[in-house]
């Protein structure tokens, strides 16, 4: 029999500020993919200009492995807390109801906008359910179907389920749980170890594939070929951090500004460094092996010195509840369902307003998407959820009907 009720939840307020990091970096990201050479797949093509491609090259780095260790970390009192089918049903009420929302409504309605067809909505809506039948393996591109931002709630919930079933497994070899495992120093030559581990990872594959492949079945999973085992990696970390009892109080080693400083050098060298790298993103397996090492260690370095960096703000900043964090915290899944539909409004918005510049318009779509989303997120899907799918799955098969394809 399986143990439950081991640890109590208690809500760690520090990382509200690594949460909040993660999806106020998404929200940008996308903000600024109108305005990118980078990405010609996007619904809104507006000015391109090199201020998007910076940002979005930047902010891949490190949001989404934001996302996964945030998970990893809290995912284990819930493994130690409840039956496999428990927690998977949760995961699936938490993630899986509102995937399969996408798939069904959402999903075949937004592409059906962004794509050149000429009959009935039933029909796109029935080719846009056996998509997956056009399973890739490369570059995004306009046109083709994929599972738009709801990609990482689908991956992220196949990682839960992988992880519980090994971890479930492990257990059970081991003939017992661990209650409170003793806490262990976490020292710079673990880090050092850690970010060798994801270096190499990530070089391996820069030598094969190519830097902006992914791996797309629509309808069923899609995430970037490179990117993908330093998700599960940092997705490991967060739960071996956990059961070591790292990050708490002072346990990082080095102080704020030397991960601020560490950061701050990575992030030069990897734009100083990096400018060929970004010309050649399509074939940057291509490049010598010397300089793709060089490319994935600085990543890698600074994809970690950014997470300690975040933890440390959280740590020194915000370890008491802080109102305003808090709440963008509370509804940060809400913010990230919705937000890519208002961000995508705005951008259309501000594409009839060429007098503007980019380096405007990016932080103006950011902005107002952020607050938009906020206020959609907090008082519909939060407060409301069966109310908001119900009136939502009206609208969104209503609309079709009225506005669809002819």
């Amino acid at each position: 029999m399986e143990i439950k009720k081991k640890f109590p939840k208690q809500h760690n307020y520090s990382f509200d500020f690594l949460r909040v990091t993660a999806m106020l970096g998404v929200v940008l990201y996308h903000s600024a993919a109108a305005y990118s050479f980078l990405s010609p797949y996007w619904a809104v093509q507006d000015t391109q200009h090199i201020f998007g491609d910076v940002l979005r090259e930047w902010l891949v780095v490190f949001i989404m492995p934001f996302f996964f260790f945030t998970a990893g970390f809290f995912v284990l009192p819930s493994l130690r807390n409840d039956t496999t089918l428990q927690f998977i049903w949760k995961k699936i009420k938490r993630l899986g109801v509102y995937w399969i929302f996408a798939v069904l409504i959402i999903i075949p309605f937004f592409n059906s906008k962004t794509s050149e067809w000429t009959g009935t909505y039933f029909d796109f809506w029935i080719g846009s359910l056996l998509s997956f039948r056009d399973a890739r393996v490369g570059p995004m591109a306009a046109g083709q179907s994929n599972n738009m931002h709801f990609w990482f709630i689908s991956l992220l919930l196949y990682v839960d389920i992988l992880f519980a079933v090994a971890y479930k497994i492990i257990i059970r070899f081991r003939k017992s749980e661990p209650g409170h495992p003793p806490a262990e120093k976490l020292t710079l030559s673990r880090l050092a170890g850690f970010a060798l581990l994801t270096t190499a990872v990530d070089f391996l594959l820069l030598v094969f594939v190519p830097d902006a492949n992914w791996i797309i079945v629509p309808n069923v999973i899609q995430v970037s070929v490179i990117q993908l085992p330093t998700m599960l990696l940092y997705f490991a970390f967060g739960m071996y951090a956990k059961d070591k009892g790292w990050f708490a109080v002072d346990s990082i080693p080095l102080t704020l500004r030397h991960w601020l400083g560490i950061s701050f050098v990575a992030t030069a060298a990897y734009f100083i460094l990096g400018q060929e790298f970004f010309a050649r993103l399509l074939v940057s397996n291509t490049l010598p092996p010397v300089y793709l090492f060089c490319i994935a260690l600085i990543r890698s370095v600074m994809l970690l010195s950014y997470l300690l960096t975040a933890i440390a703000v959280g740590s020194a900043y915000f370890q008491k509840r802080n109102p305003a964090l808090n709440e963008l915290a509370g509804v940060s899944y809400e913010i990230y369902l919705v937000h890519l539909f208002i961000v995508v409004a705005f951008q259309m918005m501000f594409a009839g307003m060429p007098a503007i510049p980019v380096a405007v318009k990016i932080p103006a779509v950011f902005i107002l998407s952020t607050g938009v989303s906020y206020v959609l997120g907090k008082f519909t899907i939060h407060k409301h959820p069966k109310i908001s799918a119900a009136v939502m799955s009206i609208l969104f098969l209503v609309m079709p009907l009225i506005f669809g394809p002819d």
